[in-house]
């Protein structure tokens, strides 16, 4: 049985050729974690049975999360996780790959970040996601199988989240300049906002940089940047990837996931995400407190 923890990024051709191996394929699975705003037409499950990679289960982001939170898609229990996961037949041994139906990029991450936060680092993103494994001319199937429910155990890791008292006792310390929004520009400097957005229009906490979650993301659309590329990056805003007490945030708890993965990939493994993000951070601090920094 393999014992080494596998990259978190795998290429469309390596998955291809892993499920090439019947010895491979006890362990692999593969996970569309497509999700999509609730105010927009679009059904990320009827997607996932209309078209996926042969084998996919559907990861359900809307089942798999705190449904008692008045927040969007928070972070469920680990006694919901692994429940929940079990039931896609992954267990502690299992090589999960996970992609979505963008260019792997966006929802993919919050996926692979919810199974490292409950111990699980056998967990990779699909770079370019199903946009580019069809592409790239491999074979997609309407076909749905059915699943031996396996025993997974959660070990909750609380480095890899940070909460609303810690990052407002960041704001009021003067402290945010290590906490990287990764939403659009405009959304981080109100000039634009999301339809859904009208009871807490976009800011940002005060002080923290924007870096867009899609700068990560090379020239292709498709791939994450080098290592050396995300470094500068950081470095270019003035901070140390290596050093300094970085915090990922953004609207939900999502793009903040592309940031923690980035940072992962350029050898920086234990970047806190804000799971309650902006959507949480306006509506639980004063309005006064953050509409005062340009």
């Amino acid at each position: 049985m393999e014992t080494q923890s596998p990259g978190p990024l795998i290429t469309t051709h390596s998955l291809a050729k892993l499920l090439e191996r019947p010895t491979t394929n006890m362990t692999l699975k593969i996970l569309d974690a497509s999700w999509h705003n609730p105010i927009k037409n679009r059904d990320a499950r009827a997607e996932y049975k209309q078209k996926h990679i042969a084998g996919a289960a559907f990861f359900d982001t809307n089942e798999c999360c705190d449904k008692s939170s008045p927040y969007t898609v928070m972070l469920p229990s680990a006694k919901q996780f692994e429940e929940y996961v079990g039931q896609l037949g992954i267990d502690n041994s299992s090589h999960v790959v996970v992609y979505d139906t963008y260019q792997g990029l966006r929802m993919a991450p919050r996926a692979w970040w919810m199974f490292r936060i409950f111990g699980h680092e056998r967990i990779s993103v699909l770079e370019g996601g199903l946009t580019k494994w069809i592409s790239d001319g491999y074979p997609i199937t309407n076909k749905t199988y059915e699943i031996t429910e396996k025993n997974f155990t959660a070990t909750y890791n609380p480095s890899l989240k940070v909460d609303f008292e810690e990052i407002y006792a960041t704001m009021k310390s003067g402290s945010t300049h290590h906490v990287i929004d990764s939403r659009p520009v405009d959304w981080f400097n109100g000039m634009d906002y999301p339809e859904d957005e009208i009871e807490w229009k976009s800011w940002h906490i005060p002080g923290s940089v924007n870096i867009p979650w899609y700068d990560f993301v090379d020239d292709d659309g498709c791939s994450m940047k080098s290592k050396d590329e995300i470094i500068k990056m950081f470095k270019q805003n003035n901070i140390s990837l290596h050093t300094d007490p970085i915090k990922s945030t953004c609207r939900r708890g999502i793009y903040a996931c592309a940031v923690a993965l980035a940072a992962f990939v350029a050898g920086r493994k234990d970047i806190p995400v804000y799971d309650g993000s902006w959507e949480e951070f306006s509506q639980r601090a004063k309005k006064e407190e953050y509409m005062t920094d340009n």
